[in-house]
């Protein structure tokens, strides 16, 4: 029991030790860079009906089309570093082009900063849409429409240059996921657990004599009780160990996790 608790006692040190690295790690190397992304999702509604239907037309705004299909776009600043006004002035503004299509309509749909003042134009000279903005911090954007007279998403190209960037980095839509607050009774659950398991290593490290003499106490359930708190402690600095190594991980791989405030692209 004793060579026990000394491990787990050496793990904690271990843990600790990691904990502080890591910390010092952070807090000398930032990683403060631009990192606009987008993803773009769409929906076919009419294809080549009139080689099924030849007394059959369809309009958009007066104008007849073949092919109707609505395109959902996503774009936002998932960098550290923010992407302000004077960073599009480029020869190559960022837009969406149609690509063997035309572009029938485009509008906002969803911006989590209203002081972005993010704005989508269209260009029906050069059929395109001009996308602007004040600025993006971290994980702000929009989530915009474009309705043209392609099949699919190949249809829509985002194309542009942001100073600071090499190049748009571009998410399909399956790899995006849904950010969701958790649910109030597992943070309740969490609780629990974190406080018992935080009891059972104090009761490991600091005071061993007392814990062994749980597991002799009469009644039966005082050791039983003493059973599981000591197994949340064992299982605890595991999840500790995971989320560090979860939390390390994702300062290498990006994060494609929707931002809040944005999910009307998965709707």
């Amino acid at each position: 029991m004793e060579t026990t608790l000394t491990y787990w006692g050496f793990a904690i040190g271990v843990i600790g030790t990691i904990l502080s690295i890591v910390g010092i790690y952070l807090t000398i190397k930032s990683n403060k860079k631009k990192e606009p992304v987008y993803s773009i999702k769409s929906v076919n509604i009419i294809s080549d009906y009139s080689s099924k239907y030849n007394n059959l037309t369809v309009a958009y705004k007066g104008e007849k089309v073949e092919n109707f299909t609505v395109s959902k776009v996503l774009f936002y600043n998932r960098g550290a570093e923010i992407i302000d006004r004077q960073d599009l002035a480029t020869k190559f503004h960022i837009r969406v082009l149609a690509v063997e299509c035309n572009v029938l309509d485009a509008r906002l749909l969803q911006t989590n900063n209203l002081s972005s003042d993010f704005k989508v134009e269209m260009d029906r000279v050069n059929e395109w849409v001009i996308i602007d903005f004040d600025y993006l911090d971290t994980n702000q954007g929009a989530v915009f429409e474009i309705i043209h007279t392609g099949t699919n998403s190949e249809n829509v190209a985002f194309f542009g240059d942001i100073k600071g960037v090499q190049k748009l980095g571009q998410v399909l839509p399956d790899k995006l996921m849904k950010s969701e607050l958790m649910p109030v009774r597992t943070k309740i659950i969490l609780g629990f657990a974190t406080f018992v398991a935080t009891i059972g290593l104090y009761l490991l490290v600091f005071q061993r004599d007392f814990s062994i003499s749980l597991f002799n106490s009469y009644p039966w359930f005082i050791g039983a009780f003493a059973l599981l708190v000591f197994a949340f402690s064992m299982g605890f600095p595991v999840l500790i160990l995971l989320a560090i190594v979860g939390y390390i991980r994702g300062l290498f791989v990006p994060s494609n996790m929707i931002p809040r405030g944005l999910e009307q692209f998965v709707e």
